[in-house]
């Protein structure tokens, strides 16, 4: 799919033409303006969806937190219920 982006300041698109180069000089080939702002799209995407995911694991943990500090409540209090039986 294309996307035209209009109304862009020059002194971005340098930015943008200048990190393109340096990429270029670093992989050994010609990187465009396009694979440049490619990139960055992608990379926007997977950041996004990191970002999910790593809040659906701190949810998890938070849970499972919680599950064990009432686990450990209840074996702690069944613990000291068997103690003073046989005390």
């Amino acid at each position: 799919m294309d996307v035209l982006i209009r109304g862009v300041k020059r002194v971005h698109i340098a930015e943008i033409d200048r990190k393109a180069a340096v990429l270029s000089d670093k992989l050994g080939r010609k990187f465009s303006r396009n694979e440049y702002l490619l990139m960055l799209i992608e990379q926007d995407h997977d950041l996004r969806l990191l970002q999910l995911k790593e809040d659906k694991f701190d949810r998890a943990v938070e849970n499972l937190t919680a599950t064990l500090d009432r686990q450990d409540s209840t074996l702690r209090e069944l613990i000291k219920i068997i103690l003073e039986e046989r005390g």
